[in-house]
């Protein structure tokens, strides 16, 4: 009888210890539901197919590179962003579910490239639903830092773009910290300089 109280005992303490173990290491893994540092959201652009080269895109309506477009750069931004220890959370525009996804970021980031000197229809359509239910709070975005990225054949046009995303963002009580553009076609080394700077003031701004 005595043997199988000793039995049970053990085995309770067994499991009991397996259990703090089990929390101890919840506690020190990363919650994949914490807010972001930083939220991207971004439209990735329709790759060029003209026949031509694909580096030297439409001056208009801007089809991106295949191999570098908007997508492909906002993966580079946040692996820069993770080698810093910033915790970084990729959205395609479609993908923001609602405007609390929005909220619950420490930071966004808007990427898209240029159309017509505008953003694409995608982050249009996600500004329109989602920073329209921001704009009906109070305090809106109670002037949360934002950066802005485009990508376009001129600079013109990507500035545009720019213009029409901090405008929106504004009209929500956001506060824009940075903002830039590549052009398509670009050589890389140049693009990656612009990147680099762009991520360091986004750093600037959440460290």
């Amino acid at each position: 009888m005595r043997t199988r109280k000793i039995a049970i005992t053990v085995a309770f303490l067994s499991v009991a210890a397996a259990a703090i173990a089990l929390v101890l290491a919840q506690e020190k893994a990363p919650r994949g539901d914490e807010p972001a540092e930083v939220l991207v959201v971004f439209a990735s652009g329709n790759p060029a197919d003209t026949g031509k080269d694909e580096g030297k895109a439409d001056a208009i309506t801007c089809p991106t590179p295949r191999d570098q477009n908007v997508g492909t750069i906002v993966q580079k931004i946040a692996r820069d962003l993770r080698e810093k220890k910033i915790n970084v959370r990729i959205l395609q525009a479609e993908e923001v579910a609602d405007e609390m996804t929005l909220l619950d970021a420490g930071m966004l980031v808007l990427a898209s490239p240029a159309y017509f000197s505008n953003m694409s229809w995608q982050m249009k359509k996600m500004i329109d639903e989602r920073f329209g239910a921001v704009y009906r709070l109070k305090g809106r975005f109670n002037g949360k830092p934002v950066a802005l990225f485009s990508m376009a054949a001129v600079e013109q046009s990507a500035v545009e773009a720019l213009k029409a995303m901090e405008t929106a963002v504004e009209h929500c009580n956001g506060s824009v910290k940075a903002k830039t553009f590549v052009l398509a076609g670009e050589e890389k080394s140049p693009i990656n300089v612009v990147i680099a700077d762009f991520v360091e003031a986004i750093t600037d701004e959440v460290k």
